[in-house]
């Protein structure tokens, strides 16, 4: 009787110590979790589900149908989402400020720190067609002088913004086909006494276009098989006015509405 005693007190006494180290390790596992994710410059959302995990992926490892899963993220990386683990996207182990799939998905226009100073961007153009990338364009700017991300304007072109004042902006238009650059910039006129205005000088005729509010966003668009600038305009109080477009035909635009 008392070895069966002696028995179960043991058995009870294994099963308590199992239960205490099982909850010290989930305990600790959760504390090395935790300083991992601090680590990370994404964060972690834990009502979403979502999380940073894994080694950063490259650029071209991405499939063009996947493409819509890349997106910039904050201090200037780009992420890849996919079933809700998001990974860092690079280029050559570079980090990546913007990139941006053509409108016939056989281009992907970059922009991207060529070393770890980060004083500069290169912009590159990969042909996914001929399987080779092309650079295009030498960004001697420091960063924080680029406004914009790099976005397409048609199949054979891009455009971006770059900072010139406290009241302007540059646009800058490449050629990805012949590195040709075409320049304009964009004044945005405010004061106490007239409503806020914008004046777009166009980039081959110069002709100055004025338009009533302050673009809040600038975009390239394809409808019909045609590309067009689109300016998303807005009032001083932030309330939306009526988008300005463009017809870009490669080498002129033609003010729509």
């Amino acid at each position: 009787m008392k070895t069966s005693k002696t028995l179960v007190f043991l058995v009870i006494t294994v099963i308590v110590f199992l239960c205490i180290s099982i909850t010290l390790y989930r305990h600790q596992l959760n504390v090395l979790r935790d300083a991992s994710l601090q680590k990370s410059s994404y964060g972690i959302t834990l009502g979403e589900g979502v999380y940073f995990v894994g080694d950063p992926i490259h650029i071209f490892d991405i499939p063009l149908e996947e493409f819509s899963s890349v997106s910039s993220g904050d201090v200037n990386d780009t992420i890849y989402t996919k079933n809700k683990v998001k990974k860092e996207v690079l280029y050559e182990n570079h980090k990546i400020f913007s990139v941006q799939l053509s409108p016939l998905k056989n281009r992907i226009g970059l922009f991207y720190y060529p070393d770890d100073s980060q004083e500069n961007l290169e912009a590159k153009i990969f042909n996914i067609d001929q399987g080779v990338y092309k650079e295009i364009y030498h960004s001697n700017f420091h960063p924080w002088n680029v406004g914009g991300n790099l976005q397409w304007l048609g199949n054979d072109h891009v455009f971006f913004t770059v900072h010139c004042g406290s009241s302007c902006q540059g646009l800058i238009l490449l050629d990805v086909i012949t590195g040709k650059t075409h320049s304009t910039t964009i004044a945005s006129m405010s004061s106490v006494k007239e409503k806020s205005y914008t004046i777009f000088p166009d980039w081959f005729s110069k002709k100055e276009f004025r338009f009533d509010g302050l673009i809040n966003e600038m975009n390239g668009e394809m409808k019909d098989g045609k590309a067009y600038l689109v300016f998303k305009m807005v009032r001083d109080d932030g309330a939306a006015l009526e988008e300005k477009r463009f017809l870009f035909t490669g080498n002129s635009l033609k003010f729509i509405n």
